[in-house]
């Protein structure tokens, strides 16, 4: 349990009732990959030779198309069948100036090779059919400033010269390049001469005459002569006209987009078996000058881009998910392990025979003490029923629905960081300073003392300070920097602060049967259910669960847009909430985190922390009936009725292996459908399961069912007023005497020598709670 107070303890209580159930809201294993651009999935890897007669490799990232040939990585197995018969193979490198857009043709120019086609005119998948009609094995689209310029066939302006109609084409007739998507005047603009420019006689945009003098970073380039700024903020360094009238003196023309696409494939039938590949205008002016310098001894092969088929991240989090469990679980029966500890010390102070009455009277001061204490600042033990259990569902389902509508992820964000703050002074910074500090000869002092707050001590102050202000610096980043979980010191204080709180958690609220832990967690087993695959049903194809963890959902916005301007409205979401466990996916060019919610930590945990006070209980009882560490405790006779019988083995570490096992079946299932998971499906049937399997193998299922009286037994040698003497010789025969519980619902262990406790309620640290005045049921 733990035993630290803090200064902020107030506001850590006026928000915790609120903020427990937000670990509810998140109980699902996925990854996140957030598609903010569009990412180059291939590779195009050109092999140059050198004067030294060795070759060099140059590789061009390229974005693939959703038709034609699978490209695999380099590492992938020769023989996959679904692979192109290009992959991994040298071909010659062919560019052209055809736009490929003719219906047939008989060539075989392309033969065994990869060409360069422009785009424009008709569509990719008509490009890739016909190259490889001419004998291609992969095609590379290459952006261009012409393509984005037509004509409006459908619309020519007609004159009546007579009484038949005439189609005539005119600049109006001209359809220019979009603003914003194709490009964008802020970045850079300029009022060109009109005379520079030309269009042929039919109103066609001259590529030949007007590309060079729109592209390049020298003064060749009109659009960089004539701008303001040299078109210092353009990208690209190429520029687009955004109309065009031959009887006005400059033209402007305004900063060029030139960005990876993705190739769509069309309406035909056309079966295309080569890859296809887009590359940008800057990669291809690059190709151009390979080729030309190096001619036909160049060679490229086409192949996807490496990435683990399993990242290690899925295991690391799968692994922190588990330790994390297990220590919350371990440190809630902190309190049974250190009275074990004090009865075992007692009973090695017993079998040395003191000497001297000075040693025999400390002995005896020291039996006369609670085997633990409670600090008065701490938060008082909730112990859940079958109610609450309900309760707490329901009320992590109408959050749900709540931030589904309202859309109000901020406040989660600020909930969780100042709940969180508190924790880590609890769990992590107030312990390690006390430590420090002490090591330093540096005293603790108390600056204030009252019933409310407890003891303040100068510790206290600055572990506060430090632990909030990380979690200040947290929340700003959280609250104002974009995409903040790719940093480095926002999703290692998520992880730590998450850590902490499973911890006070499972410290602070218990369990004390298996009715209660099987009405929670088939009932969050449910909920998982419901709201990550049934919601898509009922809300238009949306999982209430995955849009609300991922802070709405992903963004509206396509891809393109979002990287041209990723401060849009529309480009904003897909964030994951911090409620859960994130660590980045390592090795992978496409970024993204692997997820796992801290209600798939505390709701199994639950059930793990009964079970490791139950185990601790038994050892506990059993050394103060007069037996040895062992956990074990033989029961006979009515006093294996109080009991319950509890005479095998522990429950608490095939509990953590069956969590272990199911956390990793989650883990697997994310991979294999490709989707997120909600855990609680594979966590509930292994840790319940499990618990239920040996309770009733070792005769033990109706004690966990209706709560083992073990554990109020421990609760009363741990925190109640001793009653003997010796404290490690407490007879059996006298538990076996107590069949029923006073009406305070305090258990107390029989007396054998009544022994006055006025000095231990004098302690500094103040009164003892028993288990029953510190546990409360949740309000």
């Amino acid at each position: 349990m733990l035993r630290t107070n803090s200064m902020f303890l107030l506001l850590g209580r006026t928000i915790r009732a609120e903020f427990y159930w937000l670990f509810l809201l998140v109980t699902t294993s996925w990854t996140c990959q957030t598609a903010n651009a569009i990412l180059p999935t291939a590779e195009l890897v050109l092999s140059v030779p050198q004067s030294d007669g060795s070759t060099s490799s140059i590789s061009f990232l390229t974005s693939q198309a959703n038709f034609g040939g699978h490209l695999s990585s380099s590492d992938a197995e020769d023989n996959d069948e679904s692979s192109s018969s290009s992959e991994h193979s040298s071909y010659s490198l062919k560019i052209t100036d055809s736009l490929l857009c003719m219906n047939e043709t008989t060539s075989s120019e392309f033969t065994d090779s990869i060409v360069l086609v422009p785009r424009g005119e008709c569509t990719y998948q008509h490009k890739a059919y016909m190259a490889e009609q001419m004998g291609a094995k992969g095609i590379v689209i290459y952006n261009t400033l012409a393509s984005r310029y037509s004509l409006n066939t459908t619309t020519t302006t007609t004159t009546t010269a007579t009484d038949d109609a005439t189609a005539t084409t005119t600049a109006k007739d001209i359809l220019f390049p979009q603003p914003f998507y194709d490009y964008d005047c802020p970045l850079g603009s300029a009022d060109i001469p009109t005379s520079e420019i030309q269009f042929t006689n039919d109103f066609q945009y001259d590529a030949a005459h007007n590309d060079p003098l729109l592209s390049g970073d020298t003064d060749t380039n009109l659009c960089k002569l004539h701008s303001a700024d040299k078109l210092a903020n353009c990208p690209s360094k190429r520029c687009l006209l955004t109309n065009y009238t031959s009887s006005e003196a400059t033209t402007k023309a305004c900063c060029a987009w030139d960005l990876h696409l993705w190739l769509y494939g069309d309406d035909s039938n056309l079966n295309v078996q080569i890859p296809a590949v887009f590359v940008t205008m800057e990669q291809e002016s690059t190709i151009q000058e390979l080729l030309s310098k190096h001619g036909n001894d160049t060679s490229a092969i086409l192949k996807a881009r490496w990435k683990p088929t399993y990242n290690p991240s899925s295991f690391l989090v799968w692994l922190l998910g588990v330790v994390v469990a297990a220590v919350a679980a371990y440190q809630s029966a902190g309190d049974y392990r250190i009275g074990i500890a004090k009865l075992l010390r007692r009973q090695q102070l017993q079998q040395q025979q003191p000497s001297n009455d000075s040693a025999a009277q400390q002995e005896q001061e020291s039996s006369s003490e609670p085997l633990a204490r409670r600090n008065p600042m701490q938060e008082e033990t909730v112990e859940l029923e079958p109610i609450h259990a309900i309760g707490f569902i329901l009320m992590a389902s109408t959050s749900l629905f709540i931030l589904f509508y309202f859309k109000i992820y901020n406040f989660v964000k600020v909930f969780y960081a100042f709940g969180c703050s508190n924790a880590v002074v609890q769990v992590l910074v107030y312990p390690n300073l006390a430590r420090l500090f002490a090591k330093l000869g540096m005293k603790e002092r108390t600056l204030y003392n009252s019933e409310e707050f407890g003891k303040i001590s100068n510790w206290h102050v600055v572990s506060a300070v430090l632990s909030y202000a990380w979690g200040m610096g947290w929340l700003y980043m959280a609250l104002f920097v974009r995409r903040p979980d790719g940093y480095f010191f926002y999703w290692l204080t998520q992880d730590v602060f998450g850590a902490c709180m499973c911890i006070v958690f499972l410290s602070i609220i218990e369990i004390n049967s298996i009715q209660v832990a099987t009405i929670l967690l088939i009932v969050a087993f449910f909920y998982d259910i419901f709201f990550v695959f049934i919601t898509p049903y009922l809300f238009k194809g949306e999982s209430i669960m995955v849009t609300v963890a991922t802070s709405g959902g992903p963004p509206k916005k396509d891809p393109l847009w979002c990287e041209k301007y990723p401060s849009d409205e529309d480009c904003q979401g897909g964030d994951p909430l911090p409620m859960l466990f994130a660590i980045p996916r390592l090795f992978d060019y496409q970024g993204g985190s692997s997820l796992l919610g801290l209600g798939d930590i505390v709701l199994p945990g639950l059930l793990l922390s009964f079970a490791a006070r139950f185990d601790a209980a038994k050892a506990l009882v059993g050394i103060s009936s007069g037996g040895q560490a062992s956990g074990v405790i033989e029961c006979t006779g009515s006093a294996g009725g109080f009991l319950g019988s509890v005479s095998q083995g522990p429950y608490f570490v095939p509990l953590v292996i069956a969590y272990a096992i199911g956390l990793m079946m989650a883990n697997v299932a994310v991979y294999v459908m490709e989707m997120g998971q909600p855990a609680l499906l594979y966590l509930v049937p292994c840790t319940l399961g499990t618990m239920t399997y040996l309770g009733w193998k070792r005769q033990d299922l109706r004690a966990l069912w209706e709560g083992p009286k073990v554990l109020q037994l421990a609760d009363s040698i741990v925190y109640g007023t001793p009653q003997s003497s010796n404290p490690s010789q407490i007879p059996m025969e006298a538990i076996s005497q107590r069949d029923d519980m006073p009406e305070d619902g305090i258990e107390r262990v029989p007396a054998t020598t009544a022994v006055s406790n006025s000095e231990a309620a004098d302690d500094e640290a103040g009164p003892l709670l028993t288990s029953a005045s510190s546990k409360r049921s949740l309000d």
